[in-house]
């Protein structure tokens, strides 16, 4: 099976669920096997009243704080090995690489608090 591309389209099978309860659902890691694969499903309650921003903002925003930023912070520019990489989000359970950063050409990265906070453009 391709994991890759069923983790994209149950994001687009669940955007309703999302708008119609106040959450954002994502499915976690993936452990698989020839004949079978299973995840954790992770559902992080927004509220309502939130159409206009994006669930990956909304994430943001749950875990900003706990990392010492604010929600201002979110797509904040650091400048990170001669590359400029904006900041989306939080792993909250990674103790050393916390942050997601996304590079120039759409890909993402785990970063430490100090890296961004001491890269800051």
């Amino acid at each position: 099976m391709e994991i890759k591309r069923f983790r994209n389209n149950f994001k687009v099978a669940v955007k309703d669920l999302e708008k119609d309860f106040g959450v954002t659902i994502d499915l976690g890691n993936i452990k698989f096997s020839n004949s079978e694969f299973s995840g954790k499903l992770n559902v992080l309650n927004i509220g309502e009243n939130k159409e206009n921003i994006d669930s990956d903002q909304l994430k943001f925003e749950a875990y900003c704080l706990q990392f010492g930023f604010k929600k201002s912070d979110y797509n904040l520019n650091v400048s990170i090995n001669r590359g400029v990489y904006k900041l989306i989000g939080f792993k909250p359970n990674n103790r050393k690489y916390p942050c997601i950063v996304e590079g120039p050409q759409g890909g993402k990265y785990k970063v430490s608090v100090n890296q961004v906070k001491d890269n800051l453009l």
